[in-house]
């Protein structure tokens, strides 16, 4: 008899912790026991291979650089031409304030946008007007026209 009530006891107190609706069988269904492996973070779906490094920042790098045929490679490995900096600076308006205008030539090449605006509300052709690089404005003012 006092086997039964303690079985009883437990499952009337089983029952009052399962949410409404739900069986005994579906809570234990619910959540899995703990493993050796919980907590173990994500892998993404795609890692670069040892020693190769992702195209992520390098066209702004270049653009800072001035290396226009770097930019090619770049874009042929998967980059963007219109990825910013924290500012919202793009590497058009990095390479009209250094009057790189081979850069910028080469960027709107790969369709970078000449009408995207940084933080403070500037496009390359602003940045290349207040830096006075002449040469980028020429490629800037040119891509405009077409």
């Amino acid at each position: 008899m006092m086997l039964h009530r303690l079985r009883l006891r437990w499952s009337l107190a089983v029952a009052a912790a399962l949410p409404l609706g739900l069986a005994a069988g579906d809570a234990l269904a619910q959540k899995a026991p703990p493993t050796p492996f919980t907590g173990i973070p994500t892998v993404p779906k795609t890692l670069p291979l040892f020693g190769h490094a992702t195209v992520d920042g390098q066209v702004l790098a270049a653009a800072t650089q001035g290396d226009a045929g770097q930019i090619d490679w770049i874009m042929a490995a998967g980059g963007n031409a219109d990825e910013a900096d924290q500012d919202g600076r793009t590497a058009l308006m990095r390479a009209a304030m250094s009057n790189f205008a081979a850069v910028a030539q080469t960027l709107l090449q790969h369709e970078a946008r000449i009408d995207l605006r940084d933080k403070l509300g500037d496009t390359a052709l602003h940045w290349a007007a207040q830096t006075g690089s002449v040469a980028a404005m020429r490629v800037l003012l040119l891509a405009c026209s077409m």
